[in-house]
């Protein structure tokens, strides 16, 4: 298989890992979206959406969206419960992390390692804040 992604991207991130807490062999393709390299038209191909991470399975098929992907990667594995309980708070825990983590810290990342802080982000670098340390604050006391 084949993980499309930016290493530093912790969406993308999430899925190596995975791969290495469970060995599954993959190909790493590194996809440089301040170069545009995910809207390119062989990527929305594979990803309509023009987002990373995409996976191509060994069969051919293409995912897209690290949750989703996360899912079929840990799916059969000790990392993914078996209760119906269970499984839907994993699923709860990915959906506060897309909803409250990923537009909050990793947005507020993204402007400083990607775009270095420029004036123009600024402002929303601070709005990003007080809900990051929120994000951070459930994850820590729960």
């Amino acid at each position: 298989m084949k993980i499309y992604g930016d290493i530093y991207s912790g969406n993308c991130y999430k899925l190596k890992l995975a791969c290495a807490l469970l060995s599954i062999p993959h190909e790493w393709v590194a996809i440089d979206i301040m170069k545009g390299e995910s809207l390119t038209e062989s990527f929305l191909q594979m990803n309509p959406v023009g987002k990373i991470p995409a996976l191509e399975t060994d069969s051919g098929e293409y995912l897209s969206e690290s949750n989703a992907i996360l899912y079929y990667l840990m799916r059969d594995s000790k990392f993914w419960p078996t209760g119906k309980i269970a499984q839907t708070r994993v699923l709860q825990w990915q959906s506060f992390e897309q909803y409250s983590h990923e537009p909050n810290i990793a947005v507020a990342r993204f402007i400083v390692k990607y775009l270095d802080t420029p004036d123009s982000s600024k402002a929303e670098l601070s709005s990003k804040m007080k809900p990051g340390y929120q994000a951070l604050d459930v994850m820590e006391n729960n």
